[in-house]
């Protein structure tokens, strides 16, 4: 599998906007919180620091004493983790939105489809070129069917149950077809779905784009005003 990333990947494009405590007019700028983009910031990072930056910082003590945090531990080691690590895990990303007061969601297949409707006003004929299709494969021994745990993460369970509505895949075939690049790649794809119940944003685009289902997360006042047109 080489190392092309999902659409909405590419489409991805952010002003580098770098916002300093002198910007902004507080009695004791060293309050403000406001961290910096990086051009190797994953997107679950990017996200996280552009909706900081859109507050023009944040003040860590006013949200650790409102019950943000549990503690100065926990507030200073979120604080830290976002200026120096480039990746974020998804449940340190749910953590941050909550901290901010932000609703987000991964859209997929259906959900997505219905997203792309409202957000650009797409025709029927439109849709059926996005057609979301599961194609359900033949079982036998190379069928592999993943179970799903409680404790899996939210990617992880969204793999599973993409899976599993195909009533399985054929790793083998997906081999042949150059969905990976080697048997030793398919087999990590594989032992490590059946075994870690936490999965990072890269590896779970790369399972979408084997199967051949796009997403995005969508988030803050989008997704408010999505769920208003969807419920209507």
């Amino acid at each position: 599998m080489g190392k092309s990333k999902s659409a909405f990947f590419d489409k991805i494009k952010r002003d580098k906007v770098k916002l300093t405590a002198k910007t902004l007019s507080i009695e004791n700028e060293n309050d403000i919180f406001v961290p910096e983009h990086h051009s190797d910031d994953n997107l679950l990072v990017q996200i996280v620091k552009d909706e900081i930056i859109k507050k023009k910082g944040i003040i860590l003590r006013n949200l650790l004493e409102s019950g943000k945090f549990e503690s100065s531990m926990q507030m200073n080691n979120f604080k830290s983790g976002l200026n120096k690590n480039r990746k974020m895990a998804l449940e340190r990303f749910s953590d941050w939105m909550d901290v901010l007061d932000i609703p987000w969601s991964v859209l997929y297949g259906r959900s997505l489809l219905k997203y792309r409707e409202y957000r650009y006003g797409l025709t029927r004929e439109d849709l059926v070129k996005y057609k979301y299709k599961v194609t359900k494969t033949k079982v036998d021994n190379s069928t592999f069917i993943p179970d799903i745990e409680d404790y899996d993460n939210r990617f992880v369970k969204i793999i599973k149950k993409e899976i599993i509505k195909r009533e399985g895949i054929n790793l083998k075939d997906y081999l042949k077809d150059g969905k990976f690049e080697s048997s030793m790649q398919m087999n990590n794809f594989k032992g490590g779905l059946k075994n870690n119940r936490k999965m990072a944003l890269e590896r779970f685009d790369e399972w979408m784009i084997i199967l051949g289902i796009k997403w995005a997360i969508v988030y803050g006042d989008e997704l408010i005003k999505y769920r208003d047109w969807k419920n209507k």
